[in-house]
């Protein structure tokens, strides 16, 4: 390889396989493509439970350590030192020629060792650390001493000085969306010169209409079709937690079967609230028409998409890039989103009619009843547009394609 070329990239993240998430999928994804692409690419990773101190997965190096589990100010302290120490020792034995930084806590021990290096480095932006964080800190400042809502500032206070000072020692800035833009603008002032956005991408090989042996193991395909249940499928997968707004969908829901709509709710996915939800099902009287799935296994995520009527994406903050709703439209599922952060720009992109404009119950249920009423003609003729375009448009292959020549101009730039 030449000076410009990225032949050996260092992924720092916390957020990687056998885990499974939003950012989870974009690294591990990424990555994946860039190997295909004879680039070599190693990533620094925490330890969960149960896996290996170091592994190659799917030609992806994978280096993994052990971290402190409580108390923030320990946590932080340790991935500090973990990944600084795990950095320079890469630099001496292996020394990739760019660092690519995932999130903020898991990169900024490598952050030192780069710039000492001289190597050159890029951030991919997933949203303001701080403000996710303080969206659930609300619900812990309610009865909290003073003191422990001290903590909560302070901890909220390091998360951006530790987020800006990643941001301004890149030599290159990667958000995935225009709204995500618009965040680093506010984070760090200055910076924007050095902004390059690339979306997140899709696997068109597993996101796409065409059915599987999974589709098979779809739960509303079993006991309630074969009774003749034929009311409509609503899906959503989300953490269970305050900012993605599965409250508001449980009460949409009950909305709509006031409106004489009725429907089914499937919600996947697990987190803190769990139990809140479910009492608030039961209190609704909606216990007969709610299913809570808990971990969806990513491999029957497509077959899910394929065979829901309808995916929401009930966010009521901080939505910095709604990967599912290209993983849905690309499964030909139709997709209802609230006006959210990076969701308007990720509607446009599927040519969905279907957002809520504010992040409420009655707005969800106006989005939601206009999908339903839809289901014919007007559905098939977007599906069949978005099972071909989606796809083409956004697999992965052409997404590190773009991030392969962000390097090659940040390396021109450094060198």
């Amino acid at each position: 390889m030449t000076g410009r070329e990225p032949g050996h990239v260092l992924f720092t993240t916390d957020a990687f396989p056998p885990e499974i998430g939003g950012v989870e999928r974009v690294t591990y994804e990424l990555a994946r493509a860039l190997v295909a692409r004879d680039v070599r690419v190693t990533v620094l990773t925490r330890r969960p439970p149960d896996t290996a101190p170091e592994e190659t997965v799917e030609g992806i190096r994978v280096i993994r350590y052990d971290v402190a589990r409580r108390f923030a100010p320990r946590v932080y302290w340790s991935y500090v030192r973990e990944v600084e120490r795990r950095t320079r020792r890469l630099l001496a034995e292996d020394p990739p020629d760019i660092l690519h930084t995932h999130l903020t806590l898991a990169s900024y021990g490598a952050l030192k060792a780069f710039a000492r290096a001289g190597r050159p480095i890029v951030a991919s932006f997933y949203g303001p650390w701080d403000k996710e964080f303080a969206v659930e800190a609300d619900a812990l400042r309610r009865g909290a001493s003073p003191f422990y809502r001290l903590y909560l500032d302070g901890q909220m206070a390091l998360q951006r000085h530790m987020q800006r000072r990643n941001l301004r020692m890149a030599h290159g800035i990667v958000p995935l969306s225009d709204y995500s833009r618009v965040m680093i603008d506010e984070l760090a002032p200055g910076v924007a010169d050095k902004v390059t956005k690339i979306p997140g991408g899709i696997d068109p090989t597993r996101f796409t209409a065409t059915l599987n042996e999974f589709d098979a193991q779809v739960p509303w395909l079993g006991g309630n079709a074969d009774a003749g249940d034929n009311r409509p499928v609503i899906l959503t997968v989300r953490r269970l937690v305050h900012r993605m707004g599965v409250d508001l969908l449980i009460d949409a829901l009950a909305l709509l079967r006031k409106r004489g709509v009725e429907a089914r709710l499937y919600i996947g996915g697990r987190g803190p609230r769990r139990e809140d939800l479910e009492a608030q099902v039961t209190k609704l009287g909606l216990a007969e028409q709610v299913h809570f799935l808990g971990y969806v296994a990513d491999e029957l995520l497509p077959a899910l998409y394929r065979h829901a009527d309808v995916f929401v994406l009930p966010t009521r903050a901080q939505e910095n890039f709604g990967l599912p709703v290209f993983e849905a439209a690309a499964c030909g599922c139709p997709v209802v989103a609230t006006a959210v952060g990076s969701l308007p720009e990720m509607i446009r992109a599927v040519d969905s009619p279907y957002e809520a404009q504010v992040a409420t119950a009655e707005s969800l249920a106006d989005a939601m009843h206009r999908a339903l009423a839809d289901r014919g003609p007007t559905i098939d003729a977007w599906r069949e547009r978005m099972v071909r375009s989606v796809p083409r448009d956004y697999a992965w292959s052409a997404i590190a394609e773009r991030h392969i020549d962000h390097y090659r101009k940040v390396l021109a730039c450094a060198s």
